[in-house]
């Protein structure tokens, strides 16, 4: 009620994976240079009997703007969320009330020093376990892991046009296929597999300031490769990298293929749960595009709204089902 007598959007929303915790991330969209002012997430539980829409069950403080919020896949108390401040934050809901559920895991310039514009999980099956992935317009893609006091940045992606990205971008903006220049991201959405939900092979999809939509992947053996590099053969399970430096050791740009560009920002990007080579994806020019995954041009463009799109998703169980949000309200 605070947050929307200030006027403050509602950003970013979340559903937990048993579907009884809705997250609602609060952020303000006309921010020019930094954001000093405090926000919130409020989290309101749907399984109870009573359900106050003005009193939601958890009221979790932020430093600025909250930008997007993601549930971890398998515990449905853990939050993750991402500011306009460049901070991660994390949250156990499922502490008692008399603990700290909070964890500010931003370390030194371990993270990122622009917007968190997504936050989400990918499974590593090497560890059994799952990696928090962020991007941020500062053009950087980092992997988190936690130990027992939070999650550290273990590796970093610098998102820059390789000889990949140039594919299917005859049409982009020279910034994007400037190689000395890091690409802001604003979207990122990973493949799914259909059957449980998890993050397939390290696949993701980013979209971009000035109108990119890239196709990504996570390089796992590379990535353990590197780590190790840096502080031995039991750095990763150790989780004792982030203490060795401020910066998480640098991988090349995770691009693998480029499509035909947006006019403008590409606000959000979503791949099919039930179609591995479909994705869609929307910004300020007003399309929403249909993607084949291995061709660079849409397979169709819808133009639904006069006005800017900024939101996607595909149905979680059919699979020929989209839909997207305009800046006029419509769906």
């Amino acid at each position: 009620e605070e947050a929307e007598g200030h006027g403050v959007p509602a950003a970013a929303l979340a559903w937990n994976c048993k579907g009884n915790l809705l997250a609602v991330g609060y952020g303000r969209m006309n921010i020019q240079g930094t954001d000093s002012k405090p926000s919130c997430v409020a989290v309101w539980n749907l399984s109870r009997i009573f359900i106050k829409s003005d009193k939601p069950d958890d009221l979790l403080e932020t430093p600025s703007s909250v930008i997007s919020v993601a549930f971890h896949p398998q515990h449905p108390a853990i939050l993750a969320a991402g500011t306009f401040a460049g901070e991660l934050l994390i949250w156990n809901l499922g502490k008692s009330d008399g603990m700290e559920k909070s964890v500010r895991v931003t370390k030194g310039g371990g993270g990122h020093r622009e917007c968190v514009s997504q936050v989400d999980w990918v499974y590593w099956d090497r560890f059994n376990d799952f990696m928090c992935v962020t991007c941020s317009t500062d053009g950087k893609v980092v992997l988190w892991k936690a130990n027992e006091d939070g999650f550290w940045p273990i590796v970093s992606y610098s998102v820059t046009a390789n000889d990949s990205a140039r594919v299917g971008m005859s049409l982009a903006h020279r910034s994007v296929l400037d190689q000395r220049k890091l690409i802001g991201t604003t979207c990122m959405s990973f493949e799914r597999v259909a059957a449980d939900g998890l993050a397939q092979r390290g696949g993701f999809y980013l979209g971009s300031e000035a109108g990119g939509v890239l196709k990504c992947y996570i390089q796992f053996t590379s990535v353990f490769d590197k780590v190790r590099g840096v502080g031995g053969e039991e750095a990763f399970r150790s989780e004792k990298v982030a203490e060795k430096e401020d910066e998480p050791p640098s991988l090349p740009s995770p691009i693998t293929f480029s499509y035909q560009p947006h006019g403008g920002p590409v606000h959000a990007v979503a791949a099919s749960p039930l179609q591995h080579n479909l994705f869609v994806s929307c910004g300020a020019d007003g399309t929403l595009r249909l993607h084949n995954s291995y061709q660079s041009s849409p397979i169709h463009s819808y133009e639904p709204s006069s006005s800017y799109l900024y939101s996607a998703s595909f149905s979680p169980t059919r699979p020929l089902v989209f839909a997207a949000g305009g800046g006029g309200g419509g769906a």
